[in-house]
């Protein structure tokens, strides 16, 4: 199955100008921060939160600023001056960073396409400051049962920075089989060239830029101020209302009890000779 055949169906990311396209999460525009030229594909798209309250303890507002607005909007100017004049003119976001991707001819454009869905990704799924962290029983499930609990997946976090070589990200993914899994990707690589059958759940930018203003190289305590500062309830909701496969799971525990295969009926129980207290969500 080619990449290209499932954009409909993604509802994680930011795009940039997507109006058939429904997320989790409605993105504040804001006149302040969109700079590109009226007749650009692609804008900096506002963030679901109030920016103006910082991403602090994460990063400092001086850091946030840079990196999101002065940075990443950068990346959006300089894709659509590339852009310009090329078939991929005026393209949906995520449409354009995988044909480039797969366009030898146009390898700037996708690294540029590629940093501007990956750092807005990236920002969309962070706390603002003083918003109050809340983790879900069902991340909390997948996380239990993948990696054996929050610090455990946190220090798979710090293993992948270690063996990072030069810059890159590093991904929560969750697959069909309902597992996670953490991957690093170089550059300004976007995972959405890593397949249609899964979901992108968090990215962490591994970039020095990233985290050597607050941190220097001191990128340890960056991972874990980032995880404690993720939206895991953002993640938590994209998982629940994500197309494809139905996941049944304890409406009280948040356990999950198992997967209906896709030509099953909703009301089907998996688990033969029992009726348990459940609900089907859908999941990549």
């Amino acid at each position: 199955m080619h990449c290209l055949a499932r954009f409909s169906q993604r509802n994680v990311g930011p795009r940039a100008n997507s109006s058939h396209t429904r997320s989790p999460v409605t993105l504040n525009r804001s006149p302040s921060i969109t700079t590109s030229p009226s007749r650009s594909a692609h804008a900096l798209v506002g963030l679901p939160y109030d920016h103006s309250l910082g991403i602090a303890p994460f990063l400092s507002s001086k850091a946030f600023n840079q990196h999101y607005f002065v940075r990443t909007n950068d990346h959006i100017k300089k894709a659509n001056q590339l852009s310009f004049g090329t078939k991929y003119d005026l393209e949906d976001l995520e449409r354009s960073v995988v044909r480039t991707t797969l366009d030898s001819r146009h390898a700037g454009l996708a690294h540029h396409l590629g940093a501007a869905w990956n750092h807005q990704f990236f920002f969309s799924r962070m706390l603002p400051k003083r918003q109050v962290q809340r983790v879900p029983p069902f991340i909390t499930s997948l996380v239990q049962q993948t990696f054996g609990g929050w610090e455990q997946c946190r220090g798979e976090f710090m293993k992948h920075a270690r063996a990072q070589i030069g810059s890159g990200w590093i991904w929560l993914l969750c697959p069909r089989d309902g597992k996670l899994v953490i991957q690093s990707t170089p550059n300004e690589f976007c995972p959405l060239l890593l397949g249609v059958d899964i979901q992108i759940l968090a990215g962490l930018d591994m970039w020095e830029h990233s985290y050597y203003p607050d941190y220097g190289t001191d990128y340890m305590e960056y991972i874990k101020r980032w995880f404690d500062r993720m939206n895991w309830e953002m993640v938590d909701q994209g998982l629940e209302e994500a197309p494809q496969t139905l996941m049944l799971r304890d409406t009280e525990t948040g356990e999950i009890r198992g997967f209906y295969p896709e030509h099953q009926s909703r009301s089907t129980s998996p688990i033969e000779g029992e009726e348990p207290k459940t609900k089907a969500y859908r999941r990549p």
